[in-house]
């Protein structure tokens, strides 16, 4: 957020009860809520509502009507760098096959989302959710208009009569896209191939799908349901929820994970923190520290997570300058 005065504190209010109160204002579509635990690396957490605009993009390159998300990104930076204060910050999620505009190939397959949606917000409402503490950061033209920033500031210092009526989305019998035999099978194709030398590490994923049960909130009001019980049941260090609208109106994408991908900081540092290898967690103490102790003494836990560092390692190396890419943990 390019903020045209310094950030407003407010009121503390508990996240979920906030997001569920301005989303009943203002609509759920749109809203993009980066969520954390608490903890030392999700301490902090930013939430967009109601955005100004957004844009979207889909399809692979060569498909007719097709744009490439990164030319769209590399555009709306340039037009942030030009303008002292750009009217907000943006925010949004780039899907996984828009790598197939840096690495073209036969291999990618057609998304059934958008490959990039990014939403531009006014005003942004920054948490410390160590300290309990809670900020208001706005562009120059929030600022302006006294009306948007008194009717916002009226919804947040209101306290909540009742708890919202929240968490209660539930879901059908989940539905496998691969069946148990046929994952055995590309199991089997994947021990061949590294024995023959054509490969030696390989990601195997299983898609399933399940769908919500039609008495409960659909479309946007039904993602932010879920994303409420998902982090009821299972905080995590970076969780969040962003609900397209626009030419992404329907589509949402839920995060709950305890790995940060990449972390840029306005100083150029790049930052990803892996992870490989977990086990269940136990009520009993000493269960729970058996089976720390298990993970960290694990050769195949310990040889997979050497592997990750060693490959976004090399990830980096291709946009890093040489020599600065370090391993300190």
């Amino acid at each position: 957020m390019n903020a045209a005065r310094p950030p407003q504190p407010l009121p503390w209010r508990d996240p979920w009860s906030l997001v569920a109160t301005l989303a009943a204002a203002y609509g759920s579509e749109g809203l993009v809520w980066l969520d954390g635990d608490g903890s030392e690396l999700g301490r902090w957490a930013r939430l967009g509502i109601a955005p100004l605009e957004s844009v979207c993009c889909r399809g692979l390159p060569g498909q007719g009507g097709a744009k490439d998300p990164f030319a769209v990104l590399t555009a709306l930076d340039q037009q942030q760098r030009a303008n002292p204060d750009p009217g907000g910050s943006w925010m949004g999620w780039l899907a996984y096959e828009a790598g197939a505009w840096v690495e073209p190939g036969p291999h990618w397959q057609q998304p059934a989302m958008a490959l990039l949606w990014a939403a531009r917000f006014s005003h942004e409402l920054v948490f410390d959710l160590q300290k309990q503490r809670l900020w208001l950061e706005g562009s120059a033209a929030f600022w302006a208009d006294a009306d948007a920033r008194r009717q916002l500031l009226q919804l947040i210092e209101t306290p909540l009569q009742q708890p919202p009526a929240a968490l209660t989305v539930a879901a059908e019998r989940w539905r496998w896209h691969t069946s148990p035999v046929e994952f055995a099978t590309q199991v089997q194709q994947i021990k061949t191939w590294i024995a023959a030398g054509d490969l030696f590490q390989a990601n195997l994923t299983a898609c399933c799908q399940s769908e919500l049960q039609s008495s409960q909130p659909s479309g946007a009001a039904a993602a932010l349901d879920l994303y409420g019980r998902l982090r009821q049941r299972c905080p995590a260090p970076f969780g969040g929820l962003a609900i397209g609208s626009g030419g992404a109106g329907g589509e949402a994408v839920l995060c709950c994970s305890p790995e940060r991908f990449l972390s840029c900081s306005p100083g150029g540092q790049i930052e990803t923190r892996p992870i490989k290898g977990t086990r269940p967690r136990h009520r009993e103490p000493a269960h729970d520290d058996a089976a720390a102790a298990e993970l960290v003494s694990s050769p195949k836990d310990r040889a997979e997570n050497v592997m990750i560092v060693d490959l976004l390692r090399n990830d980096l190396g291709r946009v890093c300058q040489p020599g600065t890419i370090t391993v300190p943990q």
